[in-house]
């Protein structure tokens, strides 16, 4: 059986929470701990973690708390940043949908600038959750009565994310139909 330190010196998370890693730390308590994805998929895109290892957001059961915590860290530290907090996608993906098994949270801003293929990766359905689904189905285990989210709770978040995404393509149509009348205008 593998030892907590050993543990630890295996899982790069851990690695980085603990300083042993070259990673630029943004943001460190005695719970969490912040950085920037290596393979961004926007401009800003923080991962937060526990500083103690939790495999994923499954194993949170009886502790959702935690879930609200890291989105929490995340929201403080996007603030400071001036972010637009209604154009920020924030999510786990679910086991085993994960290259590293160690709780985080994606907070990903602008989401409205991610590659197609970030926001295939990021998309929330059946392998990436938001925290309000996590949290769901962490009550539902709580409970003894659950599985993975069900379908027509996927369904209905990927119709909301679905409408967001058409406003925002709306509003950035109409924008560069302004741009180009103003650009008539003054020629």
């Amino acid at each position: 059986m593998q030892s907590q330190s050993s543990r630890r010196l295996a899982c790069i998370f851990c690695r980085i929470a603990d300083g042993l890693e070259r990673n630029p730390i943004l943001y460190r308590d005695d719970t969490y701990t912040v950085f920037r994805d290596r393979r961004p998929a926007s401009t800003n895109h923080l991962l937060v973690i526990t500083n103690e290892h939790v495999r994923d957001v499954t194993c949170l059961r009886g502790r959702a708390e935690v879930v609200d915590g890291l989105v929490h860290v995340a929201t403080t530290l996007l603030q400071k940043e001036d972010a637009d907090l209604g154009d920020v996608r924030f999510g786990f993906h679910w086991p085993p949908f994960h290259l590293v098994s160690h709780l985080h949270l994606h907070a990903i801003h602008p989401a409205s600038q991610m590659a197609w293929t970030s926001r295939l990766i990021f998309r929330p359905g059946l392998w990436f959750a938001s925290p309000e689904t996590a949290k769901a189905w962490l009550r539902k285990q709580d409970g003894g009565d659950g599985a993975a989210p069900g379908r027509q709770q996927q369904q209905q978040q990927q119709q909301q994310h679905d409408q967001r995404q058409e406003r925002r393509d709306s509003d950035d149509q109409l924008e560069g139909v302004t741009r180009r009348v103003a650009q008539l205008s003054t020629n």
